[in-house]
């Protein structure tokens, strides 16, 4: 079973990152082979709305996101992690999603289970969440209950806090052995 993360944070080995890497170690002790892309060391343009994925079952814009969207329809889970900027997920993570409209046409991502994670100063989640809320209802996949973590700017929260990356790892396991399923 494969398993893809996809870090929408600017910033390396940060919260985010290590919230993610705890998910994939979760993963890995199930067996899953995983796989970690960092949005912010690519160029990925925004959907232009050609509407010629409705037809062709493929985005036509030809960038940093085509192996990235190719990785998700083989990855048998998906976890999603994003810093909460103004209420809303990151911009190269708003990007990585809207290119996958072409999917929901097509029912390419169907029945898949996914994981998210937003980390945010304090508050703003609940409206990020939406983005995968909706992500689930038009891709036709699970959502896994999401993690959000509250850091008030302050850099180490996930790697100092020995219960989330416990739960955190859980919910990688979780998500490889339903994945499987």
């Amino acid at each position: 079973m494969r398993i893809l993360a996809i870090s929408g944070s600017p910033i390396r080995d940060g919260n985010t990152e290590t919230a993610l890497r705890a998910i994939l170690e979760g993963a890995q002790a199930r067996g899953a082979t995983t796989r970690f892309v960092r949005l912010y060391e690519l160029r990925i343009e925004p959907c232009d709305a050609c509407g010629a994925c409705v037809s062709s079952g493929r985005c036509m814009i030809e960038d940093a996101a085509t192996p990235i969207l190719a990785q998700i329809e083989a990855a048998d889970g998906l976890i999603f992690g994003s810093p909460v900027y103004w209420n809303a997920v990151s911009g190269p993570m708003k990007h990585l999603i809207d290119r996958t409209y072409y999917a929901a046409h097509a029912r390419q991502l169907a029945g898949k289970r996914f994981a998210v994670v937003l980390v945010q100063h304090s508050s703003g989640a609940d409206d990020a969440l939406g983005t995968f809320r909706c992500f689930a209802d038009e891709q036709r996949c699970a959502m896994l209950e999401p993690v959000v973590v509250n850091t008030a700017d302050r850099p180490g929260v996930v790697a100092g806090d020995r219960d989330l990356l416990q739960r955190l790892r859980a919910l990688g396991e979780r998500l490889a052995s339903q994945a499987a399923s």
